[in-house]
């Protein structure tokens, strides 16, 4: 759906993103590979840290946004599921 993106991450990175109008909704799924990646939330992101993507193949995570109109306010994110 619009404001939804899925990755599944192979190697550590750091996600930036273009600021967008206010109220817009970002939901990232992350699914991982096993080998604990690290993912960075960089420029136009305020988040809560970073996201380890842990040891074991296949667990999803979900992390929500909401921009400010300058950047993507972090709103939740869950633990592996």
């Amino acid at each position: 759906s619009v404001g939804t993106c899925t990755i599944a991450p192979t190697v550590n990175a750091t996600i930036n993103a273009a600021s967008t109008p206010a109220g817009m909704p970002l939901k990232l799924i992350v699914t991982s590979d096993g080998k604990e990646e690290i993912l960075t939330f960089g420029t136009g992101f305020k988040s809560a840290g970073t996201l380890n993507c842990g040891n074991t193949n296949a667990k999803v995570f979900q992390v929500a946004f909401t921009s400010d109109g300058a950047q993507f306010v972090e709103q939740s994110r869950t633990t592996a599921l």
